[in-house]
């Protein structure tokens, strides 16, 4: 969704990368909302939501006028600004009025000069926080280095260590969350890199996609942290997940995908503690295959862990004699697989959720 807040990421200066208006015509689309803001050097706010209209290249934009200026009278030539997000880019350019405009007419468009240049932001897609960790770089050619993960984000991390790396390499990095002490090995993809004060090149890493749970764990991770910091509540309440199979995890995320929560995997009932410790969920559900603890054992365990007494518990797969066994253990419910999480979601409803429907 487009909003105040994402424009105001590329402010009237020189910020972001500039770019010719050649590039900016292949992000440009009829139908496609905007912000028009007709005062951008001045203190008084005069952003509008507009929609592109079209355009006749090299010399104009159209623009639909919006309802909110109808009354505003605006003499021929003054500046202003338009923005717009395009593939997850914030993109912007400077332009004036073709014509004057003037309140209460017919005219339902804005035609501005066609522009100079632009500028393009780009956004980041997930929030970060600073860390200063230890991790271990393994590199693809052979070799491992210490280094130092300087900030984290659900998508990617900046690690600095002392061996020279290009633009596209991989490499992976070994680490140990904060708190939880869970460890992390991940594969990353280089997308830049900088020289740090004292000589030391930082490198802008992007996770691989192919650790679904490890980065829903992260995710949540970096956004409980931002919130203990502005003394807030995380925006999403977590369900655990207590199975050795990763893709029980990414199962139970699907099939819970509109309700709101965040899905975090635990792969042992030690690594489940250690993320209790860390964040209360709201729910928790157990494989009924775990190697080393029964199901119900486990439950039993959560039942009798001060706080945890009334969280909902559910246990799936295994044979279907399990349920008795499960509800006789202090379950809430037994389902027979991830799948079927969806059926079972009424047992984590929770106020904040309550409050807006579950709606994300």
């Amino acid at each position: 969704m487009l909003d105040g807040g994402d424009m105001e990421q590329l402010q009237e200066d020189a910020s972001g990368e500039a770019c010719s208006t050649s590039e900016l015509v292949d992000q440009l689309e009829v139908g496609s909302p905007a912000f028009l803001d007709l005062n951008p050097n001045g203190d008084l706010d005069q952003r509008f939501r507009t929609v592109f209209q079209g355009w006749e290249l090299g010399k104009y934009i159209v623009l639909k006028r919006p309802e909110a200026c109808k009354a505003l009278t605006m003499a021929k030539g003054r500046l202003c600004a338009v923005r717009f997000i395009s593939n997850g880019d914030v993109w912007g350019f400077f332009a004036s009025l073709r014509s004057e405009l003037r309140p209460f007419t017919e005219d339902h468009t804005i035609l501005v000069t066609w522009p100079k240049g632009a500028r393009r932001l780009r956004v980041r897609r997930y929030e970060r926080i600073s860390l200063g960790i230890p991790c271990e770089v393994s590199f693809q050619n052979g070799g491992t280095e210490p280094g130092k993960i300087e900030d984290l984000s659900a998508g990617g991390c900046r690690v600095r260590v002392s061996r020279a790396l290009e633009l596209g390499d991989v490499a992976e990095l070994t680490f140990e969350m904060p708190q939880t002490g869970e460890a992390m090995r991940r594969t990353v993809l280089i997308r830049n890199r900088s020289a740090g004060t004292d000589g030391i090149m930082q490198y802008g890493c992007q996770f691989q996609e192919e650790a679904d749970d490890a980065q829903c764990g992260i995710e949540y991770y970096v956004a409980r942290a931002l919130a203990d910091s502005r003394g807030e509540e995380p925006p999403h309440p977590p369900v655990f997940v207590l199975s050795s199979d990763k893709g029980d995890a990414v199962q139970v995320r699907h099939a819970l995908r509109n309700t709101g929560y965040d899905i975090i995997a635990a792969g042992s009932v030690l690594n489940l503690g250690a993320r209790m410790e860390h964040a209360k969920p709201v729910g928790l559900l157990i494989s009924g295959a775990l190697p080393d603890i029964e199901a119900t054992a486990a439950c039993r365990l959560v039942r009798r862990t001060e706080g945890y007494a009334d969280l909902p518990v559910v246990i799936f797969g295994g044979d279907p004699s399990l349920e008795r066994k499960a509800i006789a253990a202090g379950a809430s419910a037994w389902i027979k697989g991830p799948e079927e999480a969806a059926s079972i979601s009424h047992f984590f409803k929770c106020d904040e959720l309550d409050e807006d429907n579950g709606a994300v």
